[in-house]
């Protein structure tokens, strides 16, 4: 009822696919605990933004007339946009590079138990047919193309790719890659012993996908404790299912890789070395903003959205999105 409190309605209408899907994240509990409640930060939810700010969001004017918006990324962010702006009236075309939408939801969905992501997946494809906004898939449209369709404005979501720092010694040998990597299923690695640095909630998910595979895991932590910052539900229901197939060496920090190791230094400022056929990279996410600068000679209005504007979870690619959506004049 948080994600859409039209559920009853929609079923009893028989449109059921039109449900905005839970997708069982816990950010409504993460949000209720402690003194958020008190404090006024209160309840979110990761898939609806309205939730518990219907008074701030009270008047969806239907007032795009049939102006044309562009809106580049397909992931959760531009889907949103997407919605909300086809809602409002405006003629919407969504450009994805790729050949389906879903943006990182489509590797967020490949780790244990996160299926029900592909049911907010599902959502927006519907929304999409349903609302009459034209998805143009394996398209990046350069500047000039979209500057030839005269937007009146242009929502950029391209989205974030995952950070490989340099100073790292050997972080370009070929047993290295990224989280993403696995998930993907470009790099697959079944029976070996892997070191996995980062301890948030990518990389202890991606952590599990690979014991899944056999593989005994190492998980390198920067921090004094494993996942930090992280909720505890949802790290504690990870390492239930993970902790019997890895070591944790938290206040590591990785400095070198090798064709059989990694070495990081401690707090003391001692060196150890740690056997590894492989190391996956959870290191954090950096936004992409490229396309971001490029769009800004296309039309006056040029709006950030999702990890473009600030790189965050679900619940911020939505919010984020549906803010600048529903106040765009």
């Amino acid at each position: 009822m948080l994600a859409d409190p039209d559920y009853v309605n929609k079923v009893r209408q028989g449109r059921a696919k039109e449900i905005r899907p839970c997708i069982s994240c816990l950010n409504c509990m993460e949000h209720m605990r402690g003194d958020n409640g008190i404090i006024g930060h209160g309840l979110t939810c990761a898939v609806n933004a309205r939730n518990a700010r219907e008074w701030f969001f009270n008047d969806l004017r239907k007032d795009g007339a049939g102006r044309k918006i562009i809106i580049i990324g397909g992931g959760p962010a531009g889907l949103e946009a997407a919605r909300v702006l086809a809602e409002r009236g405006f003629a919407v075309t969504l450009f994805e590079k790729t050949g389906q939408l879903g943006g990182q939801l489509n590797l967020a969905d490949k780790t244990p138990h996160k299926e029900k992501i592909d049911w907010l997946i599902d959502y927006y494809k519907v929304q999409m047919e349903l609302l009459g906004v034209d998805v143009k898939l394996e398209h990046a449209p350069e500047a000039e193309e979209l500057k030839a369709m005269a937007p009146y404005a242009v929502f950029v979501a391209t989205g974030s790719s995952g950070i490989v720092p340099g100073s790292i010694e050997g972080i370009s040998l070929p047993n290295v890659c990224r989280a993403e990597d696995v998930l993907s299923g470009k790099v697959k690695l079944e029976n070996k012993t892997v070191a996995v640095a980062g301890s948030g909630m990518t990389g202890l998910e991606t952590a599990e996908l690979l014991a899944t595979k056999g593989n005994r895991i190492v998980v390198i932590e920067m921090a004094d404790q494993v996942a930090p910052g992280g909720y505890f539900q949802n790290v504690n229901d990870v390492r239930r299912r993970l902790d019997p197939y890895a070591v944790y060496r938290t206040g590591c920090k990785l400095v070198k890789v090798s064709e059989e190791a990694v070495s990081v230094e401690k707090k003391d400022g001692s060196q150890e070395e740690i056997p590894a056929d492989a190391v996956v990279l959870a290191l954090g996410v950096r936004a992409d903003q490229k396309v971001f600068e490029n769009m800004k000679a296309v039309c006056s209005r040029v709006l950030a959205i999702g990890d473009t504007e600030q790189v965050g979870r679900i619940q911020h690619a939505v919010a984020s999105a549906y803010k600048e959506a529903y106040r765009l004049d």
